[in-house]
């Protein structure tokens, strides 16, 4: 049986009904989407498995086309009651408040995300993100958006233990990057400051970032334990280097690791995330944050006194994209 904790989707809305089907495992081949059955031992206890959804290669323009037709009329139905109506006020009822783990330690346990811009503002990716998180993640902890959204956008959206924060401008460093999205990313180093600011989130302890694009299709609370069972990602000592884990990504050869999924230590990740900043401001020119993570990971390698190690994970057992080549 296949599972998944986190699969991304590249269209903003899927319904309800094809999620049921991805996390069956069935292959939908007349709308181009491939669903990669768990091709790991079934003994193991975390199998996890990433989805997503993409029109086929460039050179097939009119079969490209005609899918992404295909699969938006699939999902209309969907469409027009999540976006036309307003779904948001609907997502946090109390039937998926469903926890699953030890709630003390889940007091200790926040997610973070951070939306940007008028693209995100205006797609439903966070209310989606946050849905299945409640639904399908059962995880009924402190989840923290930090956003430059007005602050009505979210008004009333979630529940009372979604933590919407506003941005602060002088951290954006508005029109030094060559990459405008890199002043979005800059945010991402700054989350434990965050934190800091806000008295209700003084308990928390471990810090689970993820991006909003991407969705938990299985419970967190095993993820947790499996990562932590194979990384330490809760058990830093805490005289040792700071550390910051995340998933090595499979579809670059140029990247160590992929920034979509960090799992933080609130305080034993803070050396990490000012190098990681350090290294974007020095290089504005980098279209791409993976290439300051790069510079911070060879550098720890290079300098035993670095204070800081990035642990890549391995995808494999937790996680998995689908590339190009998977589409029929």
């Amino acid at each position: 049986k296949l599972k998944a904790i986190f699969f991304r989707y590249d269209i903003d809305f899927i319904p309800p009904w094809c999620e049921k089907k991805i996390l069956k495992g069935r292959l939908i081949k007349k709308r181009n989407i491939i669903i990669q059955q768990d091709p790991f031992e079934t003994n193991r206890s975390i199998d996890f498995i990433m989805v997503s959804f993409q029109a086929p290669a460039k050179r097939d323009k009119t079969r490209r086309n005609k899918n992404l037709i295909g699969l938006v009329l699939f999902c209309v139905v969907y469409a027009l009651v999540s976006v036309v109506s307003d779904t948001p006020q609907n997502i946090t009822t109390s039937r998926f408040l469903r926890s699953e783990g030890n709630d003390a330690e889940n007091s200790k346990r926040a997610i973070a995300m951070i939306s940007f811009g008028e693209s995100a503002a205006k797609s439903t990716l966070v209310e989606r993100a946050v849905l299945s998180i409640r639904r399908r993640g059962k995880f009924d902890g402190q989840v923290v958006l930090i956003t430059d959204a007005p602050e009505e956008r979210y008004d009333g959206a979630f529940d009372e233990n979604v933590i919407v924060m506003q941005s602060k401008d002088e951290d954006m460093k508005i029109g030094y990057f060559y990459d405008e999205a890199m002043k979005y990313k800059r945010y991402k180093t700054l989350i434990p400051q965050y934190f800091d600011s806000e008295p209700d989130l003084d308990e928390i302890e471990h810090i689970y970032y993820m991006d909003i694009d991407m969705m938990m299709g299985a419970p967190f609370q095993s993820l947790v334990n499996g990562l932590d069972e194979k990384y330490g990602t809760e058990s830093i000592p805490s005289d040792g280097n700071d550390k910051i884990f995340m998933f090595s990504d499979p579809l670059s050869a140029t990247y160590v690791v992929n920034s979509g999924f960090i799992a933080l230590d609130r305080e034993k990740s803070r050396r990490c995330l000012e190098s990681w900043r350090k290294e974007m401001d020095a290089n504005p020119g980098f279209p791409k944050d993976q290439l300051s993570l790069n510079e911070v990971f060879e550098k720890s390698g290079e300098d035993e006194n670095y204070g800081c190690e990035i642990v890549p994970m391995e995808h494999e057992n937790y996680l998995r994209y689908t590339v190009n080549e998977s589409f029929m």
